[in-house]
């Protein structure tokens, strides 16, 4: 960037890759690591199906950072003027609060289909636990397609270790939690619906990050 000494760019480049790495290595020990404790507490047929249900959220989490992506290239743009980077991001937010509510009629047609029995789950889950964990991805993860844009104007404004380290301490504290719970209980819907609040929780803290960041500079 233009106005950056080498040196401060240096650095924040440095930061940003360091962070990523060290995002992308939680991601991947949490997710090697709660393996057995899922196998152990919801057994093979239950983690079967766990695993088939949790990828929906990263699914219709694409949206997500499809506008996490457009809302950095909008305001990136827009950086020479305030107002039109605060336009741009308007817009993004209204286009995702739109991508949202299409996603949940795109999932409801799931909540009738016999997954649970399909998978060999059906002596340890419910059809109507099927559909709760689906209505918990429904609604959080569709409610979170605006965090994308949020990622994005953060990352548009050079904060992009804060996203890198939010990602990964996410994933750090659901591997705890995750093992905390099957600990406690092993309730299919209590340990699937915090395996979907994991994968969208840096969507709102970017929001709440931004929001606050937001209000900040409506103070000055």
């Amino acid at each position: 960037q233009r106005g950056l000494k080498p040196s401060r760019w240096d650095s924040d480049a440095a930061a940003a890759v360091a962070t990523l790495l060290a995002a992308q290595a939680a991601i991947g020990l949490s997710s090697v690591v709660r393996l057995p404790f899922l196998i152990d507490g919801l057994g093979q047929a239950g983690y079967g199906l766990y695993f088939t249900l949790g990828n929906i959220t990263p699914i219709l989490l694409t949206t997500g950072a499809g506008m996490r992506i457009a809302a950095r290239t909008f305001v990136a743009e827009g950086q020479a003027g305030a107002s039109a980077a605060a336009r741009a991001f308007g817009a993004s937010l209204g286009i995702s609060a739109f991508i949202g509510l299409a996603e949940v009629l795109a999932l409801a047609p799931l909540a009738f289909l016999p997954l649970h029995r399909w998978l060999g789950a059906a002596d340890v889950v419910s059809h109507g636990q099927v559909v709760a964990v689906l209505l918990v991805t429904a609604l959080l993860a569709s409610a979170a397609t605006p965090g994308g844009a949020a990622l994005g104007k953060l990352e548009a404004d050079g904060r992009q270790a804060t996203v890198h380290l939010v990602i990964g301490g996410v994933a750090i504290v659901g591997l705890a939690a995750t093992i905390a719970l099957l600990h406690w209980t092993q309730d299919f819907v209590l340990v699937a619906s915090l395996n979907v609040v994991t994968t969208v929780a840096p969507f709102y803290i970017a929001w709440v990050l931004e929001w606050r960041g937001s209000a900040g500079e409506g103070r000055m």
